[in-house]
């Protein structure tokens, strides 16, 4: 008898996760059917998939198999990790238990937005102070606009968010035009140049 090639129980351990169906996880995975951190067509692993489940066994046991909690999600989708879907679903126990194994709030998706700033941004309140208790993270990190977290909770009115983040933070006038050369920089373009003026027609000929 051939033997079966591994790594074909992906599409199977999504929609086990997705059931809830614990004990095929672990079938699944024990038998070496699958590799736990296998990303589907938009690049999202088992842990996305059982955050977005929110379901805390789910997540624990991918975590106990090795899972690893900051791997993001292709760019068209968002570029976010677990960490960012838990905050997303203010699933601050799941947030936390990433965390706790090696979860990184930090890590800044496509927007340059951390954990820190979809809680403010949503006025997660008890997310927003489990996450500034933490001495490593930064309250002022800016997102891809220039913005720190205070800037969205004053600007969807989240005051006591905001009583916790300190002072909101915006780009300057300066600052925006600094990033904007880089921009064109990265891009390969020189931005003081001016392209030339099409030329007139040719003189009339001669008769």
């Amino acid at each position: 008898m051939l033997s079966q090639p591994k790594k074909l129980g992906s599409e199977l351990l999504f929609l086990s996760i997705s059931s809830g169906d614990i004990h095929n996880v672990i079938n699944l995975i024990e038998e070496d059917e699958v590799d736990v951190n296998c990303p589907n067509i938009n690049g999202q692993t088992p842990l996305h998939f059982a955050v977005k489940a929110q379901s805390f066994k789910m997540v624990e046991l991918l975590l106990h198999f090795k899972a690893e909690p900051n791997l993001k999600d292709n760019y068209e989708v968002g570029m976010n990790t677990p960490l960012h879907l838990a905050a997303e679903l203010n699933l601050i126990d799941i947030l936390q238990l990433l965390h706790e194994n090696g979860g990184d709030p930090t890590e800044q998706n496509k927007c340059g937005f951390t954990c820190l700033h979809i809680a403010a941004r949503h006025g997660y309140l008890n997310m927003v102070k489990y996450l500034t208790l933490d001495p490593g993270i930064d309250k002022d990190l800016r997102d891809t606009y220039g913005f720190n977290a205070a800037y969205w909770a004053k600007e969807y009115n989240y005051l006591d968010c905001l009583n916790l983040l300190g002072d909101p933070i915006k780009i300057s006038k300066e600052e925006f035009t600094e990033y904007m050369e880089q921009v064109w920089a990265d891009a390969g373009v020189d931005p003081g140049k001016k392209k030339g003026k099409k030329k007139g027609k040719k003189g009339k000929k001669k008769k």
